[in-house]
């Protein structure tokens, strides 16, 4: 169960370093995990990136926009791995963003 929570949170944090300094909808998806992350009380290690980042391509703002929701809706029992149905949930809005 340890391991779930670690790789989903890893992954949503990946995700959040590399839009961060995107385009629009790259952005957007940044703000809201960082905000979410905030709200639940997760430590965000600073990655050393300038605010440059990447580039936001039209592959990457789409990915963005179908993740932002999923990070805003998610409550933090399934950031935190005591809400399995609600990971679950998570892990399926994600998923069909893939």
């Amino acid at each position: 169960m340890e391991f779930r929570k670690v790789l989903v949170v890893s992954s949503v944090l990946a995700l959040a370093a590399f839009a961060q300094g995107c385009g629009n909808a790259c952005d957007d998806y940044a703000d809201a995990a960082t905000a979410k992350f905030e709200e639940c009380s997760i430590d965000v290690p600073a990655d050393g990136s300038s605010d440059d980042g990447g580039e936001c391509t039209d592959e990457l703002a789409t990915l963005a926009e179908c993740l932002t929701p999923c990070i805003e809706n998610v409550p933090c029992a399934a950031l935190d791995g005591t809400d399995l149905d609600a990971l679950a949930t998570y892990g399926e809005c994600t998923t069909a963003c893939l």
